[in-house]
């Protein structure tokens, strides 16, 4: 099988822990996978959402993204209603569809968000700030929620709140 004019992808593997982590409304999201390394394809993050935590309602016109509850639960937006899903449960929201999701419970969640195709990830690294081990993540402030609203239309998100 020839690869002549194709670009070659490796393996990767990233362990646990590994990726560039930011605070990002509150979340810390760890970066698993860039647009770097899938040819654009898709991006996927790991988040760790306190209770209470998690997005405004927003919509994505460049881009479908995935959420995938690996611990606790979601609220998430589904037809206008905020609908409880837990571990194991996969949400897809399609490009252009508006959603949100929040964790409703006591103990924090862990989620996967997919993003097809990928680039979203710049969001989050301009967005956020670098997590320090020990540190306490930044105040989500009026300030930040404007600059977010800012920056997201660089990156084809509408934030409604």
């Amino acid at each position: 099988m020839s690869t002549q004019g194709q670009q070659v992808l490796k393996t990767l593997h990233i362990p646990a822990g590994a990726g560039p982590r930011y605070w990002v409304y509150g979340d810390v999201d760890t970066i698993k996978l860039a647009s770097e390394e899938t040819k654009g394809r898709l991006t996927l993050i790991e988040t760790l959402v306190p209770p209470g935590g998690g997005t405004p309602r927003h919509i994505h016109h460049r881009e479908s993204e995935s959420v995938y509850v690996l611990e606790g639960e979601l609220a998430v937006l589904d037809k206008g209603e905020m609908v409880r899903v837990g571990a194991g449960s996969l949400v897809h929201f399609p490009q252009g569809v508006l959603h949100q999701f929040r964790n409703p419970g006591e103990e924090q969640s862990k989620i996967l968000l997919l993003f097809t195709p990928a680039g979203f990830e710049k969001f989050f690294e301009e967005i956020g700030e670098p997590v320090v081990e020990g540190q306490a993540g930044p105040a989500v402030t009026p300030e930040y929620i404007a600059r977010a609203h800012r920056v997201s239309l660089k990156y084809g998100q509408e934030i409604e709140e």
